[in-house]
């Protein structure tokens, strides 16, 4: 098995929560560039600069490159440090500069030829769908898809805290991230990947269940 996967999607492919399902059934340790700009977000130490750039992004807009990298490399850094068994990556990519440092820094660190990429593939009427009814725990940031068996769910299955929408999921921030990240946004990045037999597609119109097999046996057979 690859020591980096990537995992691709637009808005709402369910990308997050396969990650954390591979983070328990394979031992990786899941890096969320979201939860990072989250996390940053409640800081209080910020620099102006950083401030304005997550504004930007609570009005569906992409982070700056220099921003994803100061906050993503650190983290991935200590962890290889640390020697863990491999790390996921969820929303990390978002553009083909932002593929390519991040391939490079890979390369720095004799990982270069450790990269899977897992593309989570929907429609984007589909990501529109799921994003206007998911939710998230506001104590762990467990996001919760919205299915028929989540539906009625008030607290977090995993640690009791309350959900709640995301601030970023309404309808107008919505339709510039589809546009800003789906399917066709991404096409050069998976084109990157593609070049370089680094990429896989997925099905993630399936069911939750069968997107996890499916990742499942691209994982172990990369």
């Amino acid at each position: 098995m690859k020591k980096i996967i990537i995992f691709i999607g637009s808005p709402g492919s369910g990308k997050g929560t396969q990650a954390k399902r591979m983070v328990e059934e394979f031992g990786y340790v899941h890096i969320s560039t979201g939860a990072l700009l989250r996390r940053l977000s409640e800081r209080q130490d910020l620099a102006k600069k950083e401030i304005k750039a997550l504004e930007f992004m609570k009005k569906g807009h992409l982070v700056p490159d220099w921003l994803v990298y100061k906050i993503v490399f650190p983290e991935a850094d200590k962890l290889i440090l640390k020697k863990s068994k491999g790390i996921i990556f969820d929303g990390a990519i978002r553009n083909v500069k932002q593929a390519r440092a991040f391939q490079k820094h890979f390369e720095k660190l004799g990982l270069g030829d450790e990269v899977l990429t897992l593309d989570i593939k929907i429609s984007n009427r589909e990501s529109f769908d799921r994003l206007t009814k998911r939710r998230i725990c506001g104590k762990c940031d467990e996001i919760i898809p919205w299915t028929s068996l989540t539906a009625k769910l008030k607290i977090c299955p995993k640690c009791g805290g309350k959900l709640k929408l995301r601030k970023d999921d309404n309808l107008v921030v919505i339709k510039k991230r589809i546009k800003a990240q789906g399917s066709t946004a991404q096409k050069p990045i998976l084109d990157f990947y593609r070049k370089r037999k680094m990429l896989k597609i997925i099905d993630g119109m399936k069911s939750i269940d069968e997107v996890t097999l499916l990742v499942e046996n691209e994982i172990i057979n990369g």
